[in-house]
């Protein structure tokens, strides 16, 4: 089920009786105490800038980028500028269990996410994903179907900003294929291969061929 609010208020306090939840501006918390997150949440940011501590480390984000929160991260605070304005969907981990790995290969988006929290948006990117939003707080679309749908092509927002990623680190002859892999968070070289195939159409060394770009494998 769908639950949308205008804004995500006490995150910490957020009840799950529903599987996904719309909200549009979140809070700021400097004096709270840390807390476990319980849920996935994708956050887009339109206007102005903000902060998280997640794990103990400080995260900024403005106006076109994505911000990534996996279940069970610890949140120690957050702060927004005046003139924030974001959306977002914060997703129950059931809910995310039953969609599965948005990539293919045996590659679990969520290792890419622990490392890349914070993700560049093109102008399409936030369109759709604004799209997505607008799809899911739809009174109109209320099969479940419809919901999962809706939330898959949302999350392929990121995968889309992950070949972007993979795409510009191919471009620097200054590292190498092994290199690219670990930085970005894949399990092991083969499945980095797969991936890089399966979204470019060409492994990564033949990808580099094709730019003219020589460095080591």
């Amino acid at each position: 089920m769908i639950m949308a609010s205008e804004r995500l208020g006490n995150i910490e306090d957020l009840s799950y009786k529903d599987d996904i939840s719309l909200f549009s501006q979140i809070g700021e918390y400097s004096q709270m105490q840390p807390f476990r997150l319980k849920f996935f949440v994708l956050l887009v940011c339109l206007n102005g800038h903000g902060s998280l501590n997640i794990n103990g480390v400080d995260y900024r984000f403005d106006a076109g980028k994505m911000f990534v929160c996996k279940p069970y991260i610890i949140v120690e605070k957050s702060s927004v500028s005046l003139d924030f304005e974001c959306r977002g969907m914060a997703l129950s981990s059931k809910f995310i269990d039953q969609l599965g790995r948005v990539a293919d290969g045996g590659w679990d988006l969520g290792m890419f996410l622990g490392k890349n929290p914070v993700l560049s948006l093109s102008e399409d990117e936030i369109s759709l994903f604004m799209q997505y939003y607008a799809l899911l707080g739809s009174k109109i679309t209320r099969s479940s179907c419809r919901h999962q749908d809706a939330v898959m092509q949302a999350l392929e927002v990121i995968n889309r900003c992950i070949i972007d990623d993979v795409r510009l680190l191919l471009h620097n002859p200054d590292k190498s294929v092994k290199e690219i892999s670990n930085e970005l968070g894949f399990p092991n070289l083969s499945f980095f291969g797969k991936y890089v195939k399966r979204m470019l159409g060409m492994s990564p060394k033949a990808y580099r061929k094709s730019l003219g770009v020589i460095a080591g494998e």
